[in-house]
């Protein structure tokens, strides 16, 4: 289901992401709270990391569709724009065009023929505010694990925030 009328386009998606990959990565955080018979108060912190690792991983995904095929990623560049699917650098463009004439043409650029303007919007300043966007998501999602203990768990948790953002490299 896309927006409703007047829904932000921007706010819509992050919901979206949350309630797709961040539900899922959440629900085997938990799991491995239950499972592994940790304290019930560590439950609610691991929800939090993984809902918000998971939109990390989807925006930082969301840049990978613009990386060059060669750039090792094993997609080929622009899946996601040619097959319609709004993401955030598109979203941040739309948001732009209005005041930004620049940004309006690229846009348009994008409508006419997408794969001609994947390496504009790969280079452009949307892109960078999205990979900047998974990264604040990341920290989010390590902020959320401050309950936990110090110790290996915590380590390997923060260490999984971070490189799902920098696999988009």
């Amino acid at each position: 289901m896309g927006p409703r009328e007047g829904e932000d386009l921007i706010a819509h998606y992050l919901q979206v992401l949350t309630d797709k990959t961040g539900s899922l990565i959440s629900l085997a955080a938990v799991s491995g709270v239950v499972f592994g018979r940790a304290p019930d108060a560590f439950e609610e912190p691991m929800r939090l990391f993984g809902e918000r690792v998971g939109v990390a991983f989807q925006l930082a995904d969301d840049v990978i569709d613009l990386a060059p095929a060669a750039a090792g990623t094993g997609k080929s560049a622009g899946t996601d724009l040619r097959a319609g699917v709004p993401t955030m650098p598109l979203l941040l463009l739309r948001q732009r065009a209005d005041g930004d004439a620049a940004a309006a043409a690229l846009l348009e650029r994008v409508a006419e023929d997408a794969d001609a303007a994947i390496p504009a919007l790969r280079e452009h300043q949307v892109t960078r505010d999205t990979l900047a966007e998974a990264r604040r998501w990341a920290a989010s999602a390590v902020e959320a694990l401050a309950p936990l203990p110090d110790g290996a768990v915590r380590t390997a948790l923060t260490r999984f925030a971070e490189a799902v953002v920098d696999r988009s490299r």
